[in-house]
């Protein structure tokens, strides 16, 4: 009995202590000035949660639509520019694919604001990927955009999650001869193969995706350069 008093004592003594910090503590926001915006922050179940549902990292679309008939070692989404599959054209059945993805969030309550169709698309990896361009990129956004809109979803489309800014720009620039720039909302890139700095020649918001020196132990600090042990940000 006296042990249980001791210790309510101290957690009340702990709390008020907590309480005087508090009151002192103030925090001034400068609104004249501005920083970096954020738009937003989102989540990916590309990794993990594919791993364990699937066996197999989702970054890729599935086996049967791909030139190479495998989710993994990159290759391309059949029916897009410079592809020949016995097995037809699946860009309709891959954007029906997302969108349906889409709608099982959305009968769950969840919102989807944004989705993105490829991830650092001039790799060939061992792991679950898909290789893509510009071109190729503009192809499927001619038909992933109406499927969103004819599925009733205002969820807009970023694009291309290259793994830096200069990869980023040359597949903009190809995506924007095709004329399909006008189906994004957002450009999106990494930094690692190169540095987030400068501009892209786009009107549309340009937003880094990823970001990490993949070095050193995780930290929450981010310093976007090469010298901090495991900057990073997702």
């Amino acid at each position: 009995m006296l042990s249980s008093l001791l210790f309510v004592a101290l957690a009340l003594q702990a709390f008020s202590s907590l309480l005087a910090v508090a009151a002192q503590l103030r925090i001034t926001i400068d609104t004249s000035h501005q920083y970096k915006r954020v738009d937003g922050f989102g989540v990916s179940t590309s990794f993990q949660q594919a791993q364990q549902i699937y066996g197999k990292y989702g970054l890729s679309p599935t086996n049967r639509t791909k030139t190479d008939y495998d989710d993994i070692n990159g290759d391309s989404l059949c029916g897009v520019t410079n592809t020949s599959c016995a097995s037809g054209d699946w860009r309709q059945a891959y954007a029906d694919y997302l969108v349906q993805y889409l709608l099982y969030y959305k009968a769950s309550g969840i919102e989807v604001t944004h989705v993105g169709f490829v991830n650092e698309p001039e790799l060939c990896e061992r792991y679950a990927s898909m290789n893509s361009n510009g071109m190729k990129c503009a192809d499927f956004l001619r038909v992933l955009a109406p499927t969103l809109k004819a599925a009733g979803l205002d969820t807009k489309i970023t694009c291309c999650d290259a793994t830096g800014l200069k990869s980023q720009a040359r597949m903009l620039t190809r995506i924007q001869a095709a004329g399909a720039e006008n189906l994004l909302s957002v450009v999106s890139s990494r930094g690692y193969s190169s540095p987030l700095s400068g501009t892209l020649n786009a009107t549309l918001p340009v937003w880094q995706t990823k970001w990490s020196d993949l070095c050193g132990n995780w930290t929450n600090d981010c310093y976007f350069n090469h010298t901090a042990v495991g900057d990073g940000v997702v």
